[in-house]
């Protein structure tokens, strides 16, 4: 190797055991597997990056009613 990252790059665009959902639950899914990935390999900090705007607005509200919510209450 010519050099070694500090950092790792998890991704999760596919999930293929979610079956039929929307895009914004597939987006939470993903960002919740990542999340709990991280935690487990003993990280705190972490990057997150989605395209999906309406997948960040869901995150930052936070008294959401969305179908939802109990997933993006423990990403939260």
């Amino acid at each position: 190797r010519s050099h070694a990252r500090s950092k790792r790059e998890v991704d999760f665009r596919l999930q293929p055991i979610l079956g039929i959902c929307s895009a914004l639950e597939a987006e939470l899914w993903a960002i919740f597997n990542g999340l709990t990935l991280i935690l487990d390999w003993g990280h705190d900090k972490v990057f997150m990056s989605t395209d999906s705007m309406e997948t960040v607005h869901a995150i930052q509200d936070t008294c959401s009613r969305d179908s939802n919510s109990a997933l993006i209450r423990r990403i939260q």
